[in-house]
């Protein structure tokens, strides 16, 4: 499961995903977790994906681009979009539309109290529509 947090400019959602990373690690041990800049995973996805169960990126939502959609939509399977940039959110769900990647606004007060469990309550509910 690869995801990634768009947010300005990286600062905010790289707080947010390094607490999200620990807080599931401790809950699924039998998991390996990790958080790391969307640069860094998509240079290393093939590493990434062969050594993590979960992959938690960061980085500005204007990373996504049509020349990086394929990228994006070939690597992560949930894009959330930050509330301070969540208008950008249905332009970076057009650009991913032909990927199987769902492209959600961030609840702002999950965002906003960097709640880790509410987080996890969130993520566990797009899969599971996405799967049904």
């Amino acid at each position: 499961m690869f995801i990634y947090v768009g947010c300005a400019g990286g600062a905010s959602s790289s707080m947010l995903c390094n607490r999200f990373a620990n807080a599931l690690q401790v809950k699924h041990e039998e998991k390996k977790v990790t958080s790391d800049s969307v640069k860094e995973v998509l240079m290393k996805k093939e590493e990434f994906q062969n050594t993590y169960d979960i992959v938690i990126a960061y980085g500005g939502i204007d990373f996504i681009t049509a020349d990086s959609a394929q990228d994006f939509g070939e690597v992560f399977d949930i894009v959330l979009v930050a509330p301070q940039v969540r208008y950008r959110a249905t332009d970076k769900a057009k650009l991913l539309a032909d990927y199987p990647t769902i492209v959600t606004e961030f609840p702002m007060k999950l965002y906003g109290t960097m709640d880790v469990e509410g987080v996890n309550t969130f993520v566990q509910d797009l899969i599971s529509q996405r799967d049904s």
